[in-house]
């Protein structure tokens, strides 16, 4: 598996003298596309004091990297989160940490079905984003899941 790149501000401090605490929670977004939701999500990073963000709450951009770079398929996406709790230099915590795959429902255009079979999939130990939720699912289906 090719190496990751973890885009985070926990490790700056104020000073030398100020004592480094563990976070209570870590974020772990790995997102679909390589361009809008990782500059999004590194915003998110670069402001999250002035957005009044939990000074415990680590919140990580995991971007892929080597042949994973353009892996875009959700189910994919998924399957390399998995993988990604197990790698140890990652320090995801399965009791505390949350691990959010970020994904576009384009491609579920007209199939619910496979829809609702990776939002089933993903949802078991992760936090799914799913971007346009409505433009392939009906609104009933919609309010089931």
């Amino acid at each position: 598996m090719a190496p990751i790149r973890t885009y985070t501000d926990w490790n700056k401090r104020p000073s030398d003298a100020e004592e480094q605490k563990e976070p209570f929670r870590k974020y772990f977004f790995i997102c679909e596309g390589s361009n809008t939701e990782v500059w999004y999500f590194r915003k998110l990073i670069d402001m999250r004091k002035k957005l009044g963000i939990h000074p415990l709450i680590d919140i990580r951009l995991m971007e892929k990297t080597g042949k994973d770079t353009y892996l875009s398929n959700p189910k994919a996406l998924i399957e390399f989160a998995e993988k990604q709790k197990n790698i140890v230099k990652n320090k995801f915590d399965s009791k505390h940490d949350k691990m959010i795959i970020v994904f576009d429902t384009d491609i579920y255009k007209n199939k619910p079905d496979k829809f609702k079979e990776i939002y089933e999939m993903g949802r078991e130990n992760n936090i799914l984003a799913i971007t346009n939720p409505r433009q392939v699912i009906s609104e009933k289906l919609f309010r089931k899941l």
